[in-house]
């Protein structure tokens, strides 16, 4: 009965996410994701079946630990499942054609860096368009970029997402550097380790476990906003990629400003290129989804005061409401072969309706979170239906 059930289960996600394109990203390999989050409880009976495989033939381990470990592989098994729909469709978001040219961009930058004591930090922008060859080279860099991408679920209070970035030095025996190498992984990934992504499983496994209670939209909303937050972690560990060689600039994924905005946080420059604004982390009962304009000076706040800034940015925030039909073509296999079909390009950025303005008041800036935004006042200014 069971398996069964199982089997149903897997069914319906399937049919669920049927529209989105199958292949997975080298970067998203789900064979080296930790969904248990089993690297973050060293000395547990979870982390000593981290390898979620049944023991080997004639193995001298207890019965108990034999089935300690039967159960971890169906825990994994369940939550590969409820996760695998977003990792395909960050994929899709991230070796289309269209997109190419913002990894291009980083690329570029740190290509172009000199190496002398007295180097400025550039900025970086992404043309209209690739020659074929600019295309395998952006291609190459991401496919190269993902063989050291590890990926974890873990607690996070007040955080959705965080990339971390081997420290930056040429002694192979310093002390930051060992314990930066003998932070745990799977057991079977030994695969040179050039970010760790950390998501959170509280906001996103333990939500998309229950995916049964919530309704198709939901669902959907939320393997977007995962997908989201995978490509703005990405972004910053390309950024820290790309500079990786130069010896004398420590480029930090803050620093880089894109094109003409007035803030720089490569993430969130991404998600505005991609999206036309940054999407909000608020679970809507409809599954519609909120689009934060960017850059402005909430952001600034969310940073504590850190980010770097050339001019004023907006006072306040607006956010847009998404029309359902958005999420709906997403899942849409006809919408990734448009382009393929009638040579259209693909459009993800959002289409917007019923505009708010956040009144934020405007006492000292500190950081806020996302639960406490949601319970901030705002009004409609206009509707666009």
């Amino acid at each position: 009965m069971a398996a069964k059930a199982q089997r149903r289960s897997h069914h319906i996600l399937d049919e669920m996410s049927s529209g989105i394109p199958e292949t997975v990203h080298t970067a998203f390999n789900l064979d080296y994701v930790d969904v248990l989050s089993t690297t973050e409880h060293q000395g547990s009976v979870v982390s000593a079946v981290v390898q979620y495989k049944s023991p080997p033939e004639g193995s001298d381990r207890d019965r108990s630990f034999t089935l300690c470990s039967q159960e971890a592989a169906k825990d994994r098994q369940r939550a590969v499942q409820a996760v695998r729909p977003a990792f395909r469709l960050a994929s899709g978001i991230l070796t289309h054609p269209d997109q190419l040219p913002f990894w291009h961009g980083i690329w570029r930058a740190g290509r172009a860096v000199p190496t002398g004591k007295n180097c400025t930090k550039p900025n970086f922008t992404a043309q209209r368009s690739l020659k074929p060859h600019e295309k395998a080279d952006t291609l190459d860099f991401l496919d190269s970029l993902g063989q050291g991408i590890f990926i974890t679920f873990c607690d996070m209070p007040g955080l959705l997402g965080r990339c971390e970035y081997p420290p930056r030095t040429k002694n192979a025996h310093a002390e930051e550097l060992r314990t930066w190498t003998a932070r745990p992984r799977l057991v079977h990934d030994s695969r040179p380790q050039y970010a760790r992504v950390s998501l959170s499983s509280t906001y996103y496994m333990q939500q998309l476990l229950k995916w049964r209670q919530m309704t198709v939209p939901q669902v959907r909303a939320l393997w977007l906003r995962l997908a989201k937050t995978l490509l703005h972690e990405l972004a910053h560990a390309a950024t820290r990629f790309s500079f990786r060689h130069t010896r004398h600039m420590r480029c930090g994924p803050n620093e880089l400003f894109f094109r003409s905005e007035a803030a720089a946080e490569v993430g969130k420059a991404y998600e505005n290129y991609t999206f036309s604004g940054g999407i909000a982390d608020t679970l809507c009962e409809d599954g519609t989804l909120t689009l934060r304009v960017w850059p402005s000076d909430r952001v600034q706040e969310c940073y504590n005061g850190r980010l770097r800034t050339r001019g004023a940015l907006a006072a306040h925030e607006n956010l847009w409401n998404v029309p359902a039909e958005y999420l709906e073509r997403l899942f849409d296999a006809r919408f990734w072969l448009k382009e393929t079909l009638s040579g259209r390009r693909l459009r993800l950025r959002m289409l917007r309706c019923c505009k708010f303005e956040d009144l934020k008041d405007h006492g000292p800036a500190r950081p806020r979170s996302e639960p406490e935004d949601e319970e901030r006042p705002r009004k409609r200014l206009r509707c666009l239906h």
